[in-house]
Formats: C-alpha cells, structure tokens, sequence
C-alpha cells in the first residue's frame, strides 16, 4: 500500500501514521511526502486507517475491503476445506491442468447459510479468464460439478461465492476423472454389464451397428449406480451423426427401459450412461432387436380378441376395427397377464380415422379395465393400442362392445317406483326428468340394486338442474341402495343420471319422494 501526506504541496512538518483493524500499522517514509508498506492480509474483513498531521492541523482517511483467500488443489488429491469469514469475502482455489485432461467437483460439509440448495455460486475459470461452463448453484446439501474436458494447459481457478451475507466452510474434492467406460452390444445379442468408478464424473458409452428401420428397446437391470430406486443415473441414446435418438431418461436400482425406438438411419448408435452427481457403480444392458407390432381386428359387437405380446420387450398391439359416426363403443380388458401389477403394467388408447385420439392412455393391470362408453366422431378405421409397460409381457382379452342408446324415462314426486334394467351391454347409462319447484325438498331412494356385485361402488347416481349443473355431485351406490336427499333451487325439468361403474350391469329400482 502507499499513501502520501503534503502541507501547500511540501512534505516537510508533515506525520503521517496508520492503522489496521485497530492496530498500529508501520509505514517506511520515503522523505518526499510517500509512505509504503507491503502487507499480505488475512482472509476477512480489513479496516485501514491512515492520519496525517500538520501542526493541528489532522486529515484522516479510511479503506474497508475483504480480503478473499486463496487455496491450492490438485486433481485426484486430497479435500480441500476453505472458509469465509465476513460477508462478501470469496475463496479461490488453483490448480494446474493440462489439454484434455477431466475433471470433476465435488462441494460437501458445506455450511455456508441456511439453503440447502441456493447459498454459494461455484465456477470455474480456465487460464485465460473465462468461464469453463456455467456457474453451479451449492447449499448445505452439497453439490457436484460434472466432468469437464480442460481446453489448455495452465492454471485455472475455482470461485467460491457465498450470495448476499452467508459465510462459512466447504470441502471440495477436485476428481481427476479417467476415460469413460466403452463397450459394444447386438441387438438381440447377448447383455453388457458396465461400470463406472471408483472415481465420479465417468460414463459408460456402449456402441451398436444399427440398421435403418430396425426397431430397438432397452432393458437396465442389476443396478448398483446409488442408492435411488428411480433416479441415480441418466440412458440416451445418440445417432451416428451425435444427436439424440433418445434423450436423457432417469433410472435407478429398480431398473429402467426404453421403449421401442425405430432406427432412422443405418449406422453406429451409442447408448451413454450417466451416473449423477458422485454416484457409481454397475448396469447389465440388454438389447433387444423388436418384431413388428402383434396386428388384429374385430367388430363392435362381436367375438373377443386375445392379444399376445413378447417374448420380447417392446412390441406393442394394434387392433383394428371399423366404425360408423355417431356409433357408441366401449372396451372390455380381460385376462390379462402383461406383468405383475394389479393396476397398471399396460396402457390402452384408441385412435380416430384421422390419427387423433379417441381414447387416451388408459392404465390397465391383472384386474383388468374398462373404457367407457365413447361416441364415434366420423366413420372409417379406428385403432386400439394396446402398450405394455416397462419390460412387461404377456396377453390380453379385448372385447368391443356396441353400446345401445342411453334409457330414458320420466319419474313423479310422490309418484310409484320406476325400475331400469341396464344390461346386458355395458357401458348403457339411464336418464329420469322429473318437475319440481323452487325450494321443494325431495327424497330419492334407491333399492333393488343388481348393479356390479360390491355393497358400495356398482353404480353413480346424480341428480342435474334444468340448466345441466349438478344439484347432487356424482354419489356411488352399490347393493345395498342408499338414500339422497336434496332441495331444489329453480322450478324446472330435473334429472337423475344412473351411470353404471367400469363394466357393470344390472337393474335399479328409484322412488322419488316429498322429504
């Protein structure tokens, strides 16, 4: 530091003396009114106070800075721990890298303020200044900056930013991250098991000869990348040419697929895993070449169909069927075996003439499912699609029925019981008007119920105003009956709607009375 003290122009009857963080600070004068003083200041906040004096005459000058610290680090040595102690103070850390060279970050132990995710900015500066990649944001959770490839030999540098007021301490482990892991897999050939470590930031990259129009999925299974059950590591696949075939796709120790992609353009394809953050470890990939998708048709109205996929992964069902506008269908699924779930191990959609969706996808497990009744929009061709998911096999029994018009009816307040029959097609709904008045409290009763085969859920029952808003919002009723009560708001034509659940049927008895 320098600082000069002069009366009029002359140093001379001038003294000047300093200060830092309170302590007296010496100065060298070097006679010409120009004091210096070499000082190597510690990391933190640095008060300098600096007074000259002429007689009674006093001129006092004040500088506050930070003082950042600077660390040295050295890829695949040890851990480094800085730490900041006053707000805006920065930590540096160097290390010397050579062209080509890979590195990953990794930032832990941090206690720099109270995010867990937000607190500090980490970047990383190559030789001539600028940025190598884009800054990363750290918290108490740690963090970790991915492998990058140095561009030339030098000295680069680590900024550790706390944001706003945060101080505190972090480690940072700088990985010197070897080659990524590379193998080749067939088709329809046999597993490629990959691992990546011990050190974090390296990939697996497996290559493919691919044939254009090939269809291909890909099964990930005994992984051991983490401890995530769905999300400690990243599959894509890249085309010939480098662009993505299939981007990034999250899987975990349960094990992961891609489902069937065809091959655009004959060439050799490589699949890149990707392990997140520090996470390493091992996948088994299987390959598999996929057969055209099963193909069938049937008709509304007619015959079940039993569709069968595998046995291999990915192939799909296409089941045609022609329909007229204006023409109602529903969807059976039964005996199904497509993998373990009760629930949801395939998806079932149907497509409209023009390729748009009817019906979108719709899970479907070994309890089977149920597509509701839909109304056909135009005639032509439509499409069932039946997806099982995952690595999922096995079959499934269609049936398409042709869904006659909705009943229709009329029932009194006070008046007799009125009984519909809703079978033997499912997918049939009911609809009752009754009169009422503004204010009028009524009773519905519903009994002999043969609706489904539960005391609870068979059926859902409603009650609609003149305008088509709901005065009671959809109620399940099963074989036991029930009992709805409700006030009318407006004088007008009312309606119950008897909506039969999934693929039930059977019969209904409603009394509509005065409550």
């Amino acid at each position: 530091m320098r600082a000069f003290g002069a009366l009029c122009g002359s140093p001379n009857g001038v003294s000047v003396s300093a200060t830092l963080n309170g302590n007296p600070f010496p100065l060298e004068a070097r006679g010409d009114g120009l004091y210096s003083a070499t000082y190597t200041p510690p990391a933190g906040a640095i008060n300098l106070t600096v007074t000259a004096t002429a007689g009674a005459s006093s001129d006092v000058q004040t500088v506050n800075a930070i003082a950042d610290q600077t660390y040295a680090i050295v890829p695949g040595g040890s851990p480094v721990t800085i730490t900041t102690h006053s707000a805006g103070e920065n930590a540096w850390l160097t290390f010397d890298g050579q062209t080509n060279q890979r590195i990953a970050l990794r930032m832990s132990s941090v206690t720099i303020g109270p995010s867990p995710c937000c607190s500090t900015y980490v970047s990383i500066y190559k030789p001539d200044g600028t940025a190598l990649g884009q800054q990363t944001l750290v918290g108490t959770n740690g963090g970790f900056v991915d492998t990058r490839t140095l561009p030339a030999t030098g000295r680069y540098r680590i900024l550790i930013d706390p944001q706003a007021t945060a101080t505190g301490s972090m480690t940072l482990t700088l990985y010197d991250v070897p080659p990524d892991v590379t193998t080749t897999i067939t088709p329809g050939g046999a597993p490629a098991t990959v691992t990546t470590g011990p050190v974090p930031g390296q990939n697996a990259l497996v290559r493919f000869d691919g044939v254009a129009g090939r269809r291909v999925s890909l099964s990930l299974t005994s992984v051991t990348i983490g401890t995530s059950t769905c999300c400690s590591s990243r599959v894509s696949i890249l085309k010939p040419d480098g662009s993505t075939l299939v981007y990034a796709t999250p899987f975990g120790t349960s094990g992961g697929f891609v489902d069937t992609k065809t091959l655009p353009v004959s060439g050799t394809y490589t699949i890149l895993v990707d392990p997140q953050l520090t996470d390493v470890g091992s996948a088994t990939l299987t390959l598999y070449d996929v057969p055209p998708d099963v193909t069938g048709s049937m008709t509304a109205g007619g015959s079940p169909l039993t569709v069968t996929m595998g046995p291999t992964p990915g192939q799909n069902a296409l089941v045609t069927f022609s329909g007229t506008q204006g023409q109602r269908i529903a969807l059976g699924m039964s005996n199904v075996t497509i993998g373990t779930s009760t629930c949801c191990s395939a998806r079932v959609s149907i497509t409209s003439p023009d390729n748009s969706t009817l019906v979108y996808a719709t899970p479907v497990g070994r309890n089977g499912g149920f597509l509701d009744a839909k109304v056909l929009p135009t005639t032509g061709t439509y499409t069932i699609l039946v997806d099982p998911q995952g690595a999922d096999l096995g079959s499934m029994t269609l049936t398409l029925h042709d869904v006659p018009p909705d009943l229709t009816g009329t029932i009194a307040i006070g008046g007799g019981p009125v009984s519909l029959t809703l079978a033997p097609i499912p997918g049939q709904n009911a609809t009752l008007t009754f009169s009422g008045t503004a204010a009028q409290r009524v009773s519905l009763r519903l009994t002999n119920v043969t609706i489904g085969n539960t005391s609870c859920c068979g059926a859902k029952i409603s009650i609609l105003k003149p305008d088509g808003t709901m005065v009671v919002p959809p109620i399940l009723v099963g074989t036991f009956g029930a009992t709805i009560n409700a006030t009318l708001p407006v004088t007008g034509t009312y309606s119950i709607v008897i909506d039969p659940q999934q693929a039930h049927v059977g019969g209904i008895t409603l009394t509509l009375n005065p409550a």
